[in-house]
């Protein structure tokens, strides 16, 4: 009924689909997506299935959007519209639920080995599981190539994480060397970068 009001073309049966496959294909994958809490003729009943659903499925971290009323919009002129502090309290704790499931999902990439394709001039990286990684503190990496990043640590606060890791470059697209290991500007050692985690 909700999305339906949100003139999306898809149901939550859709969205459990997808987020079961996509977990099934490729286990520990980032998944981020967007939730609106409080649309207009969202009862408590609604809203409470909504968040044992998202409790119980497979995701990374969800942008909670607090419903905001806009002037000549669809859903402006429909019935039900929630008074706003039950809007915030609502989007509040969907919010606790993606902090909370965050910070369980940041913890877990500590220990595991990604590979890492380097993305042109932004001084980062995507994993194979669709984790963002700051690839900034090494040197001499080039468009396309493919790091390899051993995370050792976590740092995070509540909107972002970084695992902290060594790595090796194991395919190198502009280097006459396959494989080396990769060094920070400041250390001849080999040296721990930081792959950051949104």
């Amino acid at each position: 009924h909700i999305l339906k009001g949100m003139k999306r073309n898809y149901g939550h049966k859709q969205v459990e689909l997808a987020l079961n496959k996509i977990a099934k294909k490729v286990p520990g994958s980032f998944v981020g997506m967007d939730i609106i809490a409080g649309f207009p003729g969202e009862t408590v009943e609604q809203f409470e299935e909504t968040y044992s659903r998202m409790r119980d499925l497979p995701w990374t971290r969800m942008h909670v959007f607090p419903y905001s009323p806009r002037s000549g919009t669809y859903a402006m002129r429909m019935p039900g519209h929630l008074h706003r502090s039950e809007i915030m309290t609502r989007a509040g704790q969907l919010r606790n639920l993606s902090a909370q499931r965050f910070s369980v999902e940041t913890e877990s990439q500590v220990g595991k080995q990604k590979s890492v394709l380097v993305l042109q001039d932004t001084g980062r990286g995507l994993s194979g599981d669709y984790w963002n990684v700051d690839l900034s503190q090494f040197h001499s990496l080039k468009t396309g190539d493919i790091i390899s990043v051993a995370g050792t640590g976590v740092v995070r606060n509540e909107h972002q994480g970084w695992v902290e890791g060594t790595g090796e470059l194991i395919c190198g697209g502009g280097h006459k060397n396959s494989k080396k290991n990769l060094r920070h500007g400041r250390d001849k050692k080999r040296s721990p970068g930081v792959h950051e985690i949104r």
